[in-house]
């Protein structure tokens, strides 16, 4: 099998690398109780805000 990637999916690629490398929390992820709560809704906050929560793929592209 060979996969053909598109400019545009390598634009995308780009896109995400960029918006992970400057978001990912750089600090450990606390193990256990309110701080590992906070740091989660923090880290999902970070998602949504920056457009990456709550992603699907295209109906055209869904396989019924």
């Amino acid at each position: 099998m060979k996969l053909q990637v598109t400019a545009e999916e390598r634009a995308f690629r780009r896109e995400v690398r960029d918006w992970l490398q400057a978001n990912v929390p750089r600090e450990r992820r606390p193990l256990e109780g309110q701080a590992l709560r906070v740091f989660d809704l923090h880290w999902q906050r970070r998602q949504y805000e920056g457009g990456w929560a709550g992603i699907s793929w295209p109906k055209e592209t869904m396989v019924h």
